[in-house]
């Protein structure tokens, strides 16, 4: 049991060190929450192994420079997050809506072109949808002040 602690104690630190290497130790929180734990300690070793891979699947992304086409459709994505009412000049907010699981649940810099367009479809319909409530609230709004005018 002792041999197991060590070897989860050895990969939590493994992936500590990758995370502030790529500068993510702000999304930890985030990337933990999508595993629906806190604390790496609470980590299972295949989670951290996950976990390990994928941060050194973003690092190897990042060296690469994204084409035309992948830049162009994380701007709009971008946009579109803007529209639904996220701060997208605060990576961190960004980050946070990214990683949701019933979002998306990756870093916008994870997704290649084919899933940026799903996922930009996917924006379009939480945009409308957004924008489908505030309509609702505004009319409800109306109708009781409408009625609390004829009263």
């Amino acid at each position: 049991m002792k041999a197991n602690e060590e070897i989860l104690k050895q990969k939590r630190k493994i992936l500590h060190a990758l995370l502030a290497k790529s500068m993510m130790l702000q999304s930890k929180p985030y990337m933990l929450e999508s595993y629906g734990v806190c604390s790496t300690l609470d980590l299972t070793e295949n989670a951290l192994d996950e976990l390990i891979s994928r941060v050194r699947q973003i690092m190897a992304g990042k060296e690469d420079e994204p084409d035309k086409d992948i830049r162009t459709l994380r701007h709009k994505c971008l946009r579109l997050m803007a529209e639904i009412g996220i701060d997208t000049k605060d990576w961190e907010n960004v980050n946070h809506f990214m990683l949701n699981p019933h979002v998306c649940g990756r870093m916008l810099y994870e997704l290649d072109e084919e899933e940026l367009r799903a996922f930009r479809m996917k924006l379009y319909a939480i945009r409308d949808e957004v924008e489908r409530r505030r309509i609702a609230r505004r009319e409800a709004e109306l109708k009781e002040q409408r009625l609390a005018a004829l009263n």
